[in-house]
């Protein structure tokens, strides 16, 4: 998936969500676009300014470094600094927005009721190791196999990547990382 070039929208959501590892609270980062593609997920422990920074390194390095014009979060102290010393002042943040505000971030935690749906299925996680592993697949299949309902297809394909060469867009998908 990492291989996979990719055109993500200018206006990205950033957001944590508690998760529960082994009876231990962690914090589960997740940055998504407009187009409701997830970029980057991380897992930590914290959620001071060093972590914030890893989930932005992190999407800029899937991104191939593009960044964004617009960054939305909640009113974590941690994200103004921490986006400041990833992408300078290129970047217009927008923060302590509310869910009825007419700017939201809706989207990022629309996802989160995602996660939370497979998350209670599996009656946690067992290491921060399996939970690294459930955010990747996650993002494999929340992207690119998971059509939405707003949508009415995948993120990847909101972002011009086309998996539909095939009727199994698995078979498509590990054919693509296969090729570059």
């Amino acid at each position: 998936m990492n291989k996979i070039e990719l055109n993500v929208g200018e206006v990205w959501h950033v957001d944590e969500q508690q998760i529960k590892i082994n009876r231990e609270w962690y914090y589960s980062w997740n940055v998504l676009d407009e187009n409701r593609f997830l970029i980057a997920n991380v897992i930590t422990k914290g959620r001071s300014v060093f972590e914030t920074e890893m989930v932005l390194k992190k999407a800029l390095k899937n991104t191939h470094g593009i960044k964004p014009k617009i960054i939305i979060t909640d009113g974590m102290k941690a994200y103004p600094t921490a986006i400041k010393n990833v992408f300078g002042n290129d970047v217009t943040h927008i923060y302590n927005v509310g869910l009825r505000s007419r700017i939201n971030n809706n989207i990022i935690e629309r996802y989160h009721g995602t996660y939370r749906e497979r998350d209670k299925v599996m009656r946690g996680l067992e290491s921060v190791k399996t939970a690294r592993q459930m955010n990747e697949n996650m993002r494999t299949y929340y992207n690119f196999i998971r059509e939405h309902q707003t949508l009415k297809h995948t993120p990847a394909e909101e972002v011009g990547i086309n998996l539909t060469t095939h009727r199994n867009r698995w078979m498509t998908l590990l054919q693509k990382s296969n090729t570059k």
